[in-house]
């Protein structure tokens, strides 16, 4: 028999998964699983999923779209918005959906509200002429009979008992033995007695919203002190969807006062405000250091998808907690804390994600400050580059016993009114010689970083900036008077200070002869020395030049001709 779905459920795992699962269960009992499209169960191993996409659409008549706080921003593990990539598989559902004219359904969850037309890509903007349903956790039954009866399909000829649901045969655990618990059949055990029991249970009552027995199943499972994280989590989110977080904030501190152990403080720290969970978790890795959920926990909480723009320091935590938790999954020390263990998989596979993408932040943070130096006229300037926005800039130079603030630009960093910390600073001018140099900076998030300690060398700025200038001049010009040629060496007279030797020649490339140089040891440009040039006979084609830096490094010969042709 060819089968015949007729509403598609369209969602994003990151924004909505536990969602669609409790909304297919809802709309199987109305309508019957046969009738419901969604890829956990529709799509098998090996299957072309755009071909699969494709055959269930072209089936429906109902497409839904589940939209979290997140579904619009969204982003990938490069930090773009995944709605912004064309191949992105709920864009490419909703366009499909589209295309075939099928009647949509965007479903809000989670306080969610209708995105605007020009905050989505254009295939798509269509959805937003669409009514839209919003489902909530304290009124879900209530908005799901909405949901239904906005559904125009005609119920099944009898009324379908939820012991009858082959496909709730949801895979929910591991078992303690094997590693895998599966549901037996869609009722509850009467007569339970396991662990594995209860937890049964505790899921079969949740998911036909029997949330008093649930509960009650949930404590009797909790009782048996087992070191697995996911069952906690799914207790969490039924009691804050139920009676809020201040609700299982208030169970979990009464389960600790009974049953204290690495996981049950791992699951309280889950339910308290970012700064405190930050505390609690760093207390329980102290505790025990081989805590692998503990160092995921808290590379989640210093990610993008966590905190949006990040200073370069929290990119560096994130990492540090990223390295700390791949050394300790490798020993399976976070999958021994799972019975579902592809949700410890997906954790290993996101943390690998993360960490390539984070390689360069935290190369970028070894050495978070680059300052350059230019020698001018009057004499030295920093320029201070910070890869990251500063509001405030101080620095101490040398001998200076407090920090300088550098003042405020006239600009503002790019769609923000926070006006940019000024990065130039002038030295003045110095002798040739080695100076300390400390700077510090305050981050977008008010955050002080550093000091970060430098030693500036004068005479290795100035070669390394001569050097550089060098290779884009021309070292010598010419000039004719009294019938001879004079051959003018200014250019390369301002550089004299890091120049020991120039060593010419005249039309070969001996370099026989030397050009006196005076010596200029006073810090700054050097003036203009007495003697400039030399003089040449007319009939002289070509000069060839190298320089002796004072380090010692030669540059390469160069000639130039007299008629300003190319060699």
């Amino acid at each position: 028999m060819k089968t015949s779905f007729k509403i598609f459920i369209n969602y994003r795992r990151e924004d909505t998964s536990g969602y669609a699962g409790r909304l297919f269960d809802s709309l199987a009992e109305e309508f019957g699983e046969e009738n419901i499209f969604i890829d956990v169960t529709k799509i098998d191993t090996g299957k072309d999923y755009t071909e699969v996409i494709t055959n269930a659409l072209d089936l429906s008549s109902y497409f839904l779209i589940l939209i979290g706080n997140t579904w619009l921003d969204c982003k990938d593990a490069s930090g773009n918005r995944r709605l912004d990539n064309p191949g992105d598989f709920v864009r490419k559902e909703i366009r499909l959906a589209i295309e075939k004219k099928t009647t949509i359904i965007p479903v809000l969850l989670e306080d969610a509200k209708m995105p605007s037309p020009e905050k989505l890509p254009a295939d798509i903007r269509e959805i937003c002429k669409w009514q839209a349903i919003e489902v909530t956790d304290s009124r879900w039954k209530f908005d799901i009979d909405k949901l239904i009866k906005s559904i125009n399909l005609k119920k099944r000829a009898f009324a379908f008992n939820r012991k009858y649901i082959a496909a709730v045969a949801l895979v929910l655990a591991v078992a303690l033995i094997i590693g895998i618990w599966k549901f037996r059949s869609g009722d509850t055990v009467s007569h339970p007695l396991t662990p594995k029991d209860y937890y049964h249970n505790a899921k079969m009552y949740e998911l036909n919203g029997d949330f008093t027995n649930a509960r009650k199943s949930y404590k009797e499972y909790l009782k048996f002190n087992l070191l697995f994280i996911d069952p906690h989590v799914s207790y969490q989110s039924m009691i804050k969807s139920q009676e809020g977080k201040q609700a299982a904030q208030q169970e979990y501190k009464a389960l600790l006062s009974i049953s204290r152990n690495a996981v049950t403080e791992f699951a309280n720290c889950l339910l308290m405000d970012r700064d405190d969970e930050i505390s609690g978790l760093l207390q329980l890795i102290k505790k025990d250091p081989m805590f692998a959920p503990a160092f995921y926990q808290l590379s989640i909480e210093y990610s993008q998808d966590r905190l949006g723009e990040r200073s370069l320091s929290e990119k560096s935590m994130e990492r540090q907690y990223l390295t700390e938790f791949l050394h300790l999954d490798s020993s399976g020390n976070n999958l021994r804390y799972y019975l579902d263990k592809k949700i410890a998989e997906e954790q290993t596979e996101d943390a690998m994600n993360r960490l390539k993408q984070l390689a360069y932040a935290t190369d970028v943070v070894k050495s978070q400050v680059f300052p350059t130096y230019m020698l001018a006229n009057d004499g030295w300037y920093m320029y201070i580059s910070i890869p990251e926005h500063a509001t405030k800039i101080y620095y101490k130079f040398n001998n200076d016993t407090g920090y300088h603030f550098t003042g405020l630009s006239d600009y503002q960093y790019s769609g923000t009114d926070i006006p940019q910390a000024n990065s130039n600073v002038f030295l003045g001018h110095l002798k040739n010689g080695q100076y300390p140099v400390s700077i510090k900076y305050t981050d977008m998030k008010g955050t002080e970083q550093g000091p970060f300690n430098i030693v500036f060398d004068t005479e290795k700025e100035r070669l390394l900036s001569v050097k550089k200038n060098l290779e884009m001049m021309h070292w010598v010009s010419f000039n004719t008077f009294d019938s001879q040629l004079l051959i003018y060496f200014t250019s390369l007279l301002s550089e004299r200070d890091v120049i020991k030797q120039i060593r010419y020649s005249i039309n070969n490339e001996s370099l026989s002869n030397d050009f006196p140089l005076q010596p200029w040891t006073k810090g700054g440009i050097p003036e203009m020395q007495n003697d400039i040039y030399i003089k040449a006979p007319l009939t002289t084609k070509y000069v060839c030049i190298k320089i002796i830096f004072l380090d010692n490094a030669e540059s390469t010969m160069k000639r130039f001709n007299v008629d300003g042709s190319s060699n």
